[in-house]
Formats: structure tokens, sequence, C-alpha cells
């Protein structure tokens, strides 16, 4: 019963992005009005290209040779991507950066006394991970960029262990290659989010949970991952809640298993507590910052995604009148009249999420403007860029739901691939209310690439079945 429930909600969930991005013509809308008709010669080609290097990828049968491969290839592309483009921070990242450099500098007042900081102190976290670096290493943007090249290069191999495990070899394969050459990934690289580190580190926990490593120590390596993500970027509850869910559903009648479990699962919550305690310890002896590592404003994000003027993004408006309450309290009472409000029309809040859902699922991956800041190169190629990460995104999605629709007929009881289904739905779910941007989706996409994996090996098998037969 618990496996169909998260199977149909996934279901559910991937037939509606697949129906916004099709059916609705949001993706398609773009997709088919080009510049020149030498932009889609350069994007048939580069489509080819990419199949081409997938396939020859998948034939080599030795297991390190091929992780080799995949590393090397994924970080080449990307550092020649980083080199070749010259991002420059923007928004928050700019505000992170610049807190990096003033710290490094022993400029502690220059926290201290940033509304940005002192809001949003969680983002001392990812900061502190650029203090250490621009410490060590100078204060170079390469530099940072460098580690962010060695870090995104690092997910298609978690995410091809991680369908390795699920028994999946060559549906593994077939999936990191895909995640290796997929465009938004590539071309994230060169800003300076904290989403790359804290994805890594979520996903290198999830994998050591369905892995068979040392028990002893596993839970350490589980709650190190994830509360060290955590600090990085705040989207560790999903996951925490997820694991519960899976761990319950798992052993739904087994009370052994799940007391045998739970304990496990609560040695994760000491870790991930502790290493969040010691973080927010260290920046305040430091004398950093005068708060420990929190969102000081929790409901603002609530507050944009309930907007149903702005559909959810980021309002200027809500900004501007929210500034103008002078105390914590008052603003926090603001806030709670604000998203009372909203949620008192059902009729408008339905409207509002499914246009939540088509800006955050459908529209084109604004990680693409954050990388190419310089006015030259983004008309050079972003449009190119966008058409074939559309295309890209589309096939993923499709086989996605697909690979769920076949896991329903297959009827196999509750697996590790539900782990990542109920994170999938969660994150799905919580956009609904929370602000969204379409490069929120960064942290999904490696679900999407692994659910597909036992699907592939499924057609690998048949095939040659039919080939044997024939």
């Amino acid at each position: 019963m618990s496996s169909n429930v998260v199977l149909y909600l996934a279901s559910i969930f991937a037939a509606s992005i697949v129906f916004i991005n099709l059916v609705l013509g949001i993706s398609l809308n773009s997709l088919f009005s080009f510049n020149k008709y030498s932009d889609i010669l350069v994007i048939i080609l580069a489509i080819v290209a990419i199949g081409i290097l997938i396939w020859w990828g998948c034939k080599i049968e030795d297991n390190k040779k091929f992780l080799i491969v995949l590393f090397s290839t994924s970080f080449i592309i990307r550092l020649v991507w980083v080199l070749s483009i010259k991002t420059e921070p923007i928004s928050d990242f700019a505000f992170m950066y610049e807190g990096a450099q003033n710290i490094a500098g022993g400029n502690y007042d220059y926290i201290l006394n940033s509304g940005y900081f002192k809001t949003w102190v969680y983002q001392l976290g990812f900061t502190m991970y650029l203090v250490g670096i621009i410490k060590f290493f100078g204060d170079s943007l390469l530099i940072i960029k460098v580690f962010n090249v060695l870090i995104v290069s690092l997910i298609p191999v978690i995410i091809y262990l991680t369908g390795k495990k699920m028994g999946s070899n060559k549906g593994a394969k077939v999936v990191s290659l895909g995640y290796c050459f997929y465009i938004s990934s590539i071309v994230s690289t060169s800003v300076l989010t904290n989403q790359h580190l804290a994805t890594l580190l979520f996903y290198t926990g999830i994998y050591l949970l369905i892995s068979n490593v040392n028990k002893k120590y596993k839970w350490i390596l589980i709650g190190l991952s994830i509360g060290i993500g955590d600090i990085v970027r705040p989207e560790g509850s999903i996951v925490i809640i997820a694991i519960i869910l899976f761990i319950i559903f798992k052993n739904l009648l087994d009370y052994k298993e799940i007391g045998k479990s739970l304990a496990e699962f609560l040695g994760i919550i000491m870790v991930i507590i502790l290493v969040s305690q010691a973080a927010s310890f260290a920046v305040m002896k430091e004398g950093i910052s005068n708060d420990p590592l929190i969102n000081k404003d929790p409901l603002w994000k609530f507050v944009c995604g309930l907007n149903p003027d702005t559909k959810g993004s980021y309002s200027e408006d809500d900004d501007i009148y929210l500034s103008g309450y002078g105390t914590r309290e008052g603003r926090t009472k603001a806030e709670l009249g604000l998203i009372k409000d909203r949620l008192s029309n059902p009729k408008a809040l339905v409207k509002t999420m499914s246009y939540k859902t088509a800006i955050m699922w459908g529209a084109n991956d604004t990680s693409m403007n954050l990388s190419l800041t310089d006015e030259v190169q983004n008309n050079k190629y972003l449009d190119i860029l966008i058409k074939i990460e559309k295309i890209q995104y589309m096939i993923l999605m499709i086989m996605f739901l697909g690979s769920i629709i076949i896991t329903i007929r297959r009827k196999d009881g509750f697996k590790n691939t539900h782990l990542y289904l109920i994170i999938f739905i969660g994150y799905f779910l919580a956009h609904l209310l929370i602000e969204v941007q379409p490069r929120y989706r960064y942290f999904a996409i490696p679900i999407i690439f692994i659910i597909q994996a036992e699907f592939l090996e499924m057609l690998f098998k048949d095939r040659g079945r039919k080939a044997i037969s024939g």
C-alpha cells in the first residue's frame, strides 16, 4: 500500500511536469523560435554528439576505468566552461563572496553590520567555505570556480554508484553520462551558488544510507554528509523527513526492524545536530556573528511563495511593505497576516500553485542567466544553450515518468528507489508553498536521472533476450 502511494504520487507529479512542458507548450514556445537557421544545425549536432558520447562511454566494460573516464570527462568539460566564461557573482552570490573576502581579511564588522547576514545568518555556512578557499589559495574567483568544477564533477560519480547499487550497471552508466553532459549542470558550474556542494553532500549521504559500507560507522558518515550539506544550504529537512518515512514504509509490519532502523536514524540526527551546533559555536566564538546559523525570517519564503501576483516568485512589493516594520516582531506579525490572507482563498491558492508549478518545472532554467553575466556572451550563447537544455530536460522528464509507470506495473514492493521518489515528492510539495525559481530544480535533477537507471537496465535486458531469441 505504502509503495503504491509513493509511486502514484510521484507519477502524478511527473505527469504534471510533462503536461506543462509538452501539452501546454511552455517549453515548445521557446524551443522552435530560432534567430537563424544555423542555430538549428548547432543544436542537432550537439544532441547527436551527446548521444554518441554516451553510447561510447557505455561500451567501457571495466567499471573502474569507466569511473575514471566519467569523472575526467565531467571535469574537463566544466573546466573549459569556467575558463571560457567570465561569470561575475550577482545577487546572493555577491553578498556571500564579499562576505568571505571581508572575513578572510579580518573585517568581521562587515558581517556584523550587514542586514543581509543579520537576517539570513545561515548563509554564513557557505560563506565560511569560501573563506577557507580564499585563506588557503588566495582571493581568486577562478580558484573558487575550479573547486566548483571538482565538486560538480563528483555528482555524476555518485549518480553512477547509486544506480549501480540498485542493480543497474548499464543503466547507471547511461544516466551518469547523461548528467555529465547535462547543459544546466555544466553552465551553472561557473556560478558561485551553494547548490553544488550541498547537492553533492546530500546525495553522498543518501547513497551511504543504501550502501553496504561499514555499518558501525555508516550512520556517522551519513550524519556528517547531511549535516554539512544542511549548513551549506538548508534543504536537509526534506532529506531527513524522507529517510524517516522510508524507514517506516519499508518495514511497515516489521516492528523490530523499524526499531533498529529508527535507532540508527536517531544516531544520524544526533550527528547532524552536533555538526550544526559546532558550526554555530565556531562563528559566534570567532566573533563573526552574534547569532547561530539560523534563518531569522523563515516566513519570508512562504510570503513570496503564496503571492498570487508574482505567481510564487520573489515579490518586491512584499519586500517594500514588510521593510516598513521596524521590529522583528512587527514584521513577523505582518508576514503571518499576509500568509493567512493568501491561504483564505482556496480558488486563488490553487491557481497560484498551478502557476508556480509551471514556473518551477517548466520555465527556462535561470542558472543560464546567472552564468552568462556578460551581455556579449549572453547574446551569443544563451538562446542555443537554453534550447539544448530544454530538449534534454523534456526527454529526461518523459523517461522519468515512463520509469515510474514501469515500476508501478512490476509491483516489486518497497525498494531503495522509493527513498529517492519520496525526496522528489517532498521537494515538489514544498515548492507549492515556498518561493520558486526554475534554478531551484537543480536539487531534484539527480533524482530524475537515478530513477531511470533501473528502467534502462530493463530495456537493455529485453533487447538482449530478443536478440538471442531472434
